[in-house]
């Protein structure tokens, strides 16, 4: 028995919701909220970026190294007309002068803070049989961001 798949762009079209402004996809997304989503390309299953999908069909080619950024500033909006194309410092320019340049504790996605990183180097201390995952898994972070703050490569300790 076949079977036969839906055509590419009706399996990516099946997932926007069209709102006044914004294409929002509704299928799944990264932690970001940038959307993805599978082709069939060679044999072989390829995760592309929604946002990056919908401008090489309505728009045309990417330029290799080239970005895909919004106009309107939400990830999972697969409008062509709310995206363009730019280099990583066109994005870069195009997001402080929006305002969304944030550091250190302002930062949307950094909640670890110099009292946490402490706490985690405390623990490490009393129980060096501890590995970085599972001090992880204890601060709700990740191995590598352990590593980092024992390493003392961030959230420095004065020495």
């Amino acid at each position: 028995m076949t079977t036969t798949r839906k055509p590419e762009f009706e399996r990516f079209i099946n997932k926007v919701n069209k709102t006044e402004t914004c294409w929002l996809w509704t299928g799944a997304t990264y932690r970001r909220g940038y959307g993805h989503f599978g082709r069939h390309i060679n044999n072989k299953w390829v995760m592309f970026k929604t946002h990056r999908y919908a401008y090489e069909y309505y728009k045309g080619p990417i330029p290799k190294g080239s970005f895909v950024c919004h106009t309107c500033d939400v990830p999972n909006c697969v409008n062509p007309e709310h995206l363009f194309v730019g280099s990583l410092q066109d994005n870069n320019q195009d997001r402080h002068k929006k305002g969304r340049t944030s550091f250190g504790r302002d930062r949307k996605h950094t909640w670890l803070s110099f009292t946490i990183a402490e706490q985690i180097r405390e623990t490490y201390k009393k129980n060096p049989n501890l590995t970085y995952k599972q001090l992880g898994i204890l601060f709700n972070t990740s191995a590598p961001q352990v590593y980092r703050v024992i390493q003392n490569k961030i959230w420095k300790l004065k020495l």
